[in-house]
């Protein structure tokens, strides 16, 4: 099989693994970053998308400058608008595109055809991924990789035959590559494996760029964010004993993930044993130390030792003892996962010696690698049916994690925008029941409260909102939208006494409400 052949199956394997991803909706950020964005809706905003963070305009905080990220939603709404199609076209796209790098990158360091294409094809179909390809706003990590890898590409392809222009571009993908996500700042230490392992004629200077363009970068970060979140630190707090714990059990995790991809949800949770007496403490030192240990004895079988310290400078950033936004999240493995293929890989298609059993030995190899893909392909296009809508997502992630709030709030969320205002009320009320400081649930139950016309329940859900967050701005625009409502309808009753008091109440709480000063003018005037 020639080259060619090796892509157009990693194509369509590609294709067939996200087939159902086709019929799935805007979920979770994508709200924020897609359907509320404006900074997306016109190219006259293309200056603000590279001078602003990540959600700025959608007042839901953050401090993770990505304008690439924004930049390809832009592109996508000029062309697709609100469909919700062509933004998972773009996310196919930019994966198969990766595992077509991947086979050159592979096949460049080993010249092995075959580990090459088996490596690239179970990154293709893997379900891990589904996270990163299935979630339109999980697609910050294929555009990341997308770039860091044609950088490789051409860091192996033209380094050692001292050519700038190919090096020019390749400094110009890592920068790119900055501008999608912090994560890839983790390159220059990937480059570092590759000047080690493979000992390639590439002048110092090469890899000193790289090196001085993180360090800026890096700086940067921490001058901007004053150390908050986006940079990564250690937790405060963490002493030598529980880092050890932490570390092992999301190293094994992750590695769990790869070789048994079950029970793959959204907003994962990492459990930490108490102590490393424990078994699953004994676990979380033991799978790492087995690991290492594999590694030293398969050291001399260059795409195991790469493969390896690929996934494990990989997995750095995301270790669970650094300050991050989550535990742990599957598609955090989209990168590393590229080491543990490449490892599968070697050992499938290392060469037969035993003439004998040749044939054998290779269809026996083959249909277990047949048993891997197929599988693959068809547990991919399910896992990706979970992200069909926000209601299918949620009531997804409740079967592991029945007792997380802002799941329970979200889920609330979409059944109201669905007017299923009785499984709002019940997600709602859960929220604040795990939670009981959660103003937002608060909030979305008061609004929910206020479209069943119950205003003097909406207005107290709103008064627990601002009491737990009198900064809220919103609570109290709409704790003043209830009164006024409550006016309108006593109006109605031609009860005016309970009118004008309803009024003057919405001006107290918030002085420029433009309706109740205006009904408030009304009934003046027409008593």
């Amino acid at each position: 099989m020639n080259n060619r052949k090796y892509i157009l199956v990693l194509i369509l394997a590609g294709i067939a693994a996200y087939l159902t991803s086709f019929q799935n909706s805007f979920v979770w950020d994508d709200i924020g970053l897609i359907t509320i964005n404006p900074y997306i809706k016109s190219w006259k905003h293309i200056g603000d998308i590279f001078t602003s963070f990540l959600y700025y305009k959608t007042g839901d905080g953050g401090t993770f400058y990505r304008p690439i990220v924004s930049l390809s939603f832009l592109i996508d709404y000029s062309i697709w608008k609100g469909n919700p199609v062509g933004y998972h076209l773009t996310n196919l796209l930019l994966h198969v595109t990766n595992a077509i790098l991947l086979y050159k990158i592979i096949f460049a360091l080993f010249k092995e055809e075959k580990t090459a294409f088996f490596t690239s094809l179970l990154f293709v179909v893997h379900p891990i991924h589904t996270e990163a390809i299935a979630y339109i706003s999980g697609r910050a990590d294929p555009i990341s990789i997308l770039f860091m890898l044609s950088s490789l590409l051409l860091f192996i392809t033209y380094g050692s035959q001292n050519k700038f222009r190919g090096m020019f571009f390749s400094v110009v993908f890592y920068m790119l590559a900055l501008l999608t996500k912090e994560y890839a700042i983790i390159f220059v230490l990937l480059l570092a494996a590759y000047g080690i392992c493979f000992k390639p004629k590439i002048k110092l200077r090469y890899y000193l760029i790289f090196f001085a363009i993180s360090l800026i970068y890096g700086l940067a970060r921490l001058a901007l964010l004053k150390n908050e979140a986006g940079v990564f630190l250690f937790k405060q707090n963490i002493n030598i004993a529980h880092l050890l714990l932490v570390t092992g059990s999301s190293f094994t995790e992750y590695l769990r993930l790869l070789l048994f991809p079950i029970n793959l949800h959204y907003q994962r949770e990492l459990h930490v044993p108490s102590s490393i007496l424990q078994p699953m403490g004994i676990l979380s030192v033991l799978i790492p130390l087995v690991f290492i240990l594999f590694v030293i004895i398969f050291r001399k079988k260059k795409p195991v030792l790469f493969g390896s310290i690929w996934f494990m400078i990989c997995l750095i950033p995301y270790q669970s003892a650094l300050q991050l936004n989550a535990e742990l999240t599957e598609h955090w493995l989209y990168f590393p996962s590229i080491g543990i293929f490449l490892i599968i890989s070697s050992f499938l298609t290392s060469r037969i010696r035993n003439a004998k059993y040749k044939h054998v030995l290779n269809t026996a190899r083959y249909a277990f690698f047949a048993l891997i893909i197929i599988p693959g392909i068809v547990f991919t296009n399910f896992q990706s049916r979970h992200w069909k809508d926000e209601i299918t997502l949620y009531n997804h992630i409740l079967r592991f994690r029945p007792n997380e709030p802002r799941v329970h709030n979200n889920l609330g969320n979409a059944y109201a925008t669905e007017r299923k205002y009785d499984d709002a009320l019940a997600h709602f009320k859960k929220a604040v029941e795990i939670a009981p400081a959660y103003s937002t649930a608060f909030f979305n139950m008061g609004t929910v409260y206020l479209e069943k016309q119950q205003f003097y329940t909406a207005a107290t859900q709103f008064q627990k909102a601002l009491t737990l967050n009198p900064s809220y701005t919103k609570a109290r625009l709409y704790l003043a939208e209830t009164y006024n409502r409550l006016g309108l309808t006593y109006y109605k009753q031609k009860n005016y006494q309970k009118a004008r008091e309803s009024w003057i109440k919405a001006l107290k709480i918030h002085s420029t409400h433009s309706g109740a000063k205006k009904n408030l003018a009304t009934l003046y005037q027409i008593r």
